[in-house]
């Protein structure tokens, strides 16, 4: 899975300082990551070209997010293609030029460019959910 990350003003304090020993503040914090991934999820699964796939496998079948990863205060959701197709998507999203072949394939940049097309969106989706989660406490 690629790994981007960003920061919204105010909210990584406002995290830091959230109790997230309380059932209710854990699960609405998660359930704000979760949906800000799915905005990235989705606009990455819009930018997936189909392509004739491999072996029945279209990639656009196996873009994935994992479960809230918690690191002390800090919480992360991973979103990206599975292991099953990963290594081949890799290629189109880094290119092949930089082996020596002049025919090779032109970096596509799907995850970081579907990743930038969704950053306000997921952003907006993370912040109304902790604000959502404040009000209802």
């Amino acid at each position: 899975m690629s790994e981007f990350k960003f920061d919204i003003k105010g909210l990584d304090e406002t995290l830091a300082r959230m109790d997230f020993s309380i059932r209710k503040v854990n699960t609405g914090a998660n359930d704000a990551l979760k949906d800000g991934a799915e905005a990235v999820k989705g606009r990455i699964r819009a930018n997936t070209p189909l392509g004739p796939g491999l072996h029945g496998e279209h990639a656009k079948d196996h873009v994935v997010q994992s479960n809230v990863k918690t690191d002390g205060a800090y919480k992360s959701v991973d979103v990206g293609y599975s292991g099953k197709v990963a290594w081949r998507m890799w290629f189109l999203e880094e290119g092949t030029y930089s082996k020596g072949n002049p025919k090779g394939i032109a970096p596509r940049k799907i995850v970081a460019r579907s990743f930038d097309e969704s950053k306000d969106s997921a952003e907006r989706l993370i912040a109304d959910g902790i604000k959502a989660l404040i009000d209802s406490l």
